[in-house]
């Protein structure tokens, strides 16, 4: 009997300890303690129906998605529940990335509801979030750990030497919250997010900053009868605009629970708001719903979020301007850019133009999260959902932003993880040690691009990644130090492209615009034979010499897009391991650049064989070349032990190509309808020319992958192949031939030259090392239109330095190696002949373009002797420029030690001569060659001396199609005018020049603009008129070599934009 009794007491003991504990649990769900009421839950052995459902719930409203979901899947198991529970765990599932799930809980709960506007929003995240899952996140936060509670801390503002915020007070002994047993010794008060305050009142704190530390927050303003809600300082005027809720504790007619915009002053002494009055906004009454004001600088406009009937939806933001009389006139919404049929609130304004907002309306990651727009002349455009982790799947509701640095600040939010209760304030900062690429596309007339296409290549063309923008035409891409990119953006019949380098001056920072331009475009799908669409399937784009341009891929659509030039033939070649298909493009007028080029995958024949040496022994390691009829290489492969090799390719014809070092093989074979895959095609190696080395970076390391030709002496492709994964290549040779063996990686370039003659050594190592350089090349044509054999090409740089020189072969052509950035002049001489051309190798230099030089009978000497006007001594190092006034074609020499210097005329033509030496005002002089016999002497009808300055003598420059003066300009006007000043004798002469762009009449024009906007300055400045002398020289005697305007960037055109100034004295 007494363990019966025992017994029963234990029972009754555990039956009072399981009701406590359930009791509870839903006295702390009802009051919101969720955290607490989940400890209690899980203390509980057997929930009813409806207890699970609220267990459920709390882990949902604390946002830890896993154990909700684990929770949820049983209360969707229940019957009669309400549907949306389904919803519930459709948004578990979802953040915890389980998308397809969700999208069968979200359907589910839509054939019951499918008016529910968040559950068909969720419905429409789903894609987005996709993609977004498992992106690599640019910046970091961290918990402002010394300043959170389980409260909440939010709206962050900048003011004076720190920052305000709000924070809520979390014990109330005179407003206890009821159906909480506050003596039950079990409950941790302290444990509360809201400790026992039926509603915890906000107030303000401040934060002094210190670098990047903060200090501790001092209470700066409280009120027991109403809440200090979101807020902005007006510094204009002194006032605070704050969102203020009325505590409903005791009657009062002109209290309202619901929240009202209101403005005051700061008593930091007394630790209160004074002058405390509604905001006056006309047609907002008292009894809107009204809140989280943001003003501009001047305090003229405010944002806000209100609930006023008329909106989009839920609340909404508006903007209101101030009145003369220090009201406000009414609210305009700022339309569906930024509001929804869900809610607009903390609106935070950055720099005046942009506005930052949240919104649960809106795809996104998940309940409140935050956005951008651009806000020009009161219209918002281009909303962008700001990345994770300043968002994530909680409400992410408030945002500040470094006035120095816009990647770092403050963003509030209630995740939680990283979260301490309710609201917390994060400190966010840019992940120092990434590497990124990111930017806009945008069209003409500069607006965001949605849609486009946007790849990231490597230096040979080769995709890396790519990507669809989004409605604001943004794209980010991871990106690696001390590397080569290309970025191309295109949509149909547009395209835009952008070279980066990421070396030491690389700023993730900055943004890359990609403007599209009208370009031909090759789209469409690849498919199977049966019509099936293909993802991932590799596409390469080849020019008309087959050379390798871009190797890109489908998207999961199975279409591709590639960007081309006009007037220009491709082959477009799409494959998969087993298939191959091709198209051929001409981007000639009938090119339709809208339409789609679709690419069929047909079935490849294998091609396999053993190599063997002269003995019949396998070689294993040979490297075995599959080139087409162009020889560009299809494929390359190593055999194996065995000496086996084998590709897969589709129908035509090739050549084989297998080499070791010194000893080589080649076969052709063309693959058709007789073609038997299992037939093996061997090769014997036998003694052969061959080079190979090793192609490396500029920093040394092996540079695999590369593109490397092999040319003739007449500068024929012979093979287009690329290094290996070690960097290394070969190429099989010929006795007594002539090469040029070329390695091509983005803008690094590296050559040899080959002479297979007796001595040399097919065993050696040729090693190419790329370098930021470029080419030049084309041929010596006589009068007669024939190549010149035997000519001497003379490579000059722009201060008349002798660089290199090459004799041309019955081919006539030529070749140098270049660096960038560069004027050259290229003389080209034989036999009483010569000619030159002019280069400058910017950023639109074309090193594969030809530049032909037609020889022309050589002109007569041309000899002169410039001298020191002060003393009549001969000036040396003097910089003399004879430029062609018909073709523009200048020649650079420089006097010698005693002044002289000889430069050759065609008699009858018209010349200019420049005169340039540092310290010495420049001259110019026009010079008509005569015809006559011996040489010319330009003393005797020319004054070559130069005027002594005693300072730089620097040209002044304009902007492009302006004549106003800079500021720097004025600087050296201003020491001409002392110049002037001090030698009244003087007289000024200035000559002004446009660049290559524009009409002739309208430069002709604008220099004379230029000329007169020089001398009205210097008029002003007291020089008189009658001593300034002007001559308009439009679009002549270029700096550099910019004579076309497709050859040169706007900032080496910009160097002509110029006056020039002589000095001549009575």
């Amino acid at each position: 009997m007494r363990i019966l009794i025992l017994q029963l007491l234990l029972i009754c003991l555990y039956s009072s300890q399981f009701f406590g504990q359930l009791k509870e649990a839903n006295d702390l769900f009802d009051n919101f303690e969720y955290r607490e009421a989940i400890k209690y839950y899980n203390k509980v052995d057997s929930l009813s129906d409806e207890e699970q459902i609220k267990f459920a719930y709390c882990y949902f409203r604390i946002h830890d998605f896993l154990n909700a979901e684990k929770q949820f899947a049983l209360v969707v198991n229940v019957e009669d529940i309400s549907p949306m529970n389904y919803h519930y765990y459709g948004v578990c599932l979802k953040n915890n990335g389980k998308f397809d799930q969700a999208r069968d809980w979200f359907l589910k709960y839509k054939e019951l509801d499918s008016l529910d506007y968040f559950n068909n929003l969720s419905l429409s995240e789903l894609d987005f979030q996709k993609s977004q899952y498992g992106i690599k996140e640019r910046l970091e936060l961290t918990n402002l750990g010394t300043i959170n509670s389980g409260l909440s801390e939010f709206c962050p503002r900048y003011y004076k030497n720190g920052f305000m915020y709000c924070d809520e007070v979390k014990f109330d002994e005179d407003n206890k919250r009821p159906h909480i047993d506050y003596g039950n010794d079990s409950i941790d008060i302290e444990s509360l997010e809201y400790g026992s305050a039926e509603r915890p009142l906000a107030e303000l704190y401040f934060v002094p900053i210190t670098g990047d530390m903060h200090g501790q927050p001092v209470l700066i303003a409280e009120d027991e009868h109403f809440h200090i809600g979101d807020f902005d300082i007006d510094e204009v005027n002194g006032e605070i605009y704050f969102t203020k809720v009325d505590v409903l504790n005791r009657w009062n007619p002109d209290a309202r629970s619901h929240p009202r915009l209101f403005k005051g002053k700061l008593d930091t002494v007394n630790k209160k708001l004074v002058d405390v009055q509604r905001v006056k906004i006309k047609k907002l009454h008292n009894e809107d719903g009204s809140g989280h004001p943001a003003l501009t600088e001047n305090g003229l406009k405010m944002y806000f979020s209100s609930d006023r009937p008329g909106g989009e939806g839920g609340s909404d933001l508006y903007y209101v301007e101030k009145l003369p009389n220090g009201n406000w006139d009414a609210p305009v919404n700022l339309g569906p850019e930024v509001n929804s049929p869900g809610d607009e609130l903390f609106p935070y304004l950055y720099n005046d133009s942009t506005l930052y907002f949240s919104s649960n309306g809106h795809i996104g990651f998940g309940e409140l999260d935050l956005f951008k727009v651009i806000v020009i002349d009161a219209v918002a455009k281009n909303r962008e959902i700001l990345p994770r982790p300043l968002n994530s799947e909680a409400d992410d509701i408030g945002l500040l932003i470094s006035r120095d640095n816009p990647d770092e600040g403050f963003v509030v939010s209630n995740r939680y993880h990283g979260g301490y209760g309710d609201d917390d304030m994060f400190k966010f900062s840019l992940k120092l040690d990434d590497s990124y690429v990111k930017g806009i596309v945008v069209d003409q007339q500069g607006s965001a691009v949605a849609n486009a296409l946007v790849k990231l290549l490597d230096e040979n063309g080769k995709e890396i990644e790519q990507l669809r923008t989004g409605e604001d035409g943004t794209y980010l891409f991871d990106i690696d130090t001390n590397k080569t990119y290309r970025l191309v953006a295109t949509t149909n019949g547009f395209a835009g492209k952008k070279d980066i380098v990421t070396d030491e001056n690389w700023q993730s920072e900055q943004s890359i615009e990609l403007q599209l331009e009208p370009t031909p475009t090759a789209q469409g799908f690849v498919r199977m034979e049966t019509g099936s669409v293909v993802k991932d399937a590799e596409v390469a784009l080849y020019d008309s010499d087959r050379k390798l341009m871009v190797i890109t891929k489908t998207d999961d659509e199975g279409r591709y897009q590639v960007a081309l030039d006009e007037n220009k033939s491709y082959t477009i070649v799409a494959r998969i391991d087993g298939f191959q298909g091709e198209q051929e493009v001409v981007t000639d007028d009938s090119w339709d650049t809208n339409g789609d080029t679709d690419i069929t995958l047909l079935p490849t024949e294998t091609v396999q064989g053993v190599i063997t040496d002269s003995l019949g022994n396998p070689v294993a390691g040979a490297l075995v070349k599959l080139l087409d009829t162009n020889g560009v290489e299809v494929g390359q492969v190593k055999t194996d032990s065995n000496g086996y090799y084998i590709f897969s390719v589709p129908p035509g014809d090739y050549e084989l190509v297998a080499s070791t070092i010194g000893l080589g093989a080649r076969k052709k074979i063309a693959i058709d309808e007789n073609w038997d895959g299992e037939q093996f095609v061997n090769m014997t190696l036998l003694p052969s020319d061959t080079v190979q080395g090793l192609v490396m970076n500029e920093d040394g390391t092996p540079a695999s992958n590369t593109m490397i030709t092999l040319y003739d002496d007449q500068g024929n492709v012979l093979v287009q192949s690329w290094t290996d994964d070690e960097g290394r290549y070969q190429f099989l040779l010929e006795e007594d031939k002539t090469y040029d063996v070329v390695a091509q990686k983005g803008n690094l370039k590296g050559n040899a030259h080959i002479v297979t003659d007796d001595n040399w050594d097919t065993t050696k190592s040729t090693d190419i090392k790329l370098t930021d350089s470029t080419f030049v090349s084309g041929t010596i044509y006589d009068s007669d239109g024939k190549p010149v054999n035997g000519a001497t090409v003379k490579l000059y740089d722009d201060e008349g330095n002798l660089i290199a020189t090459f004799t041309t072969g019955a081919d006539g052509k030529y070749n140098f190696v270049l660096d960038k950035d560069e004027n050259y002049q290229i003389v080209a001489s034989v036999d009483g002949f010569d000619g030159i051309a002019n280069i400058f190798t910017g950023d639109n230099w074309d090193g594969t373009r030809s530049i032909d030089i037609d020889l022309q009978p050589s002109g007569v000497p041309a000899d002169g002797f410039v001298k020191s006007k002060a003393d009549g001594k001969g000036l040396d190092k003097v910089k003399v420029t004879l430029i062609d006034n018909e073709t523009e074609q200048k020649l650079v020499v420089f006097t010698d030690g005693e002044g002289r210097f000889s430069v050759p005329m065609t008699p009858g033509k018209k010349y200019t001569l420049n005169l340039e030496k540092e310290g010495y005002y420049p001259k110019s002089i026009q010079v008509n060659s005569k015809d006559g016999l011996g040489n010319i002497d330009l003393n005797r009808d020319h004054d070559l001396s130069m005027d002594y300055a005693g300072y730089a003598v620097d040209k002044i420059y304009f902007d492009y199609n302006k004549s106003s003066l800079t500021k720097g300009s004025k600087d050296q006007l201003d020491k001409l005018v002392v110049k002037l000043n001090e030698n009244k004798d003087a007289r000024l002469y200035i000559k002004s020049y446009t660049d290559c762009r524009g009409p002739d009449k309208y430069n002709e024009s604008l220099s004379w603009k230029r000329s007169k906007a020089v001398k009205e300055y210097l008029v002003d400045k007291g020089i008189a008129a009658i001593r300034i002398g002007t001559k308009s020289m439009g679009a002549t005697n270029f700096v550099n070599n910019c004579y076309k305007p497709e050859d040169c960037t706007e900032e080496e055109h910009a160097v002509n934009r110029r006056s020039e100034f002589e000095i001549k004295y009575k």
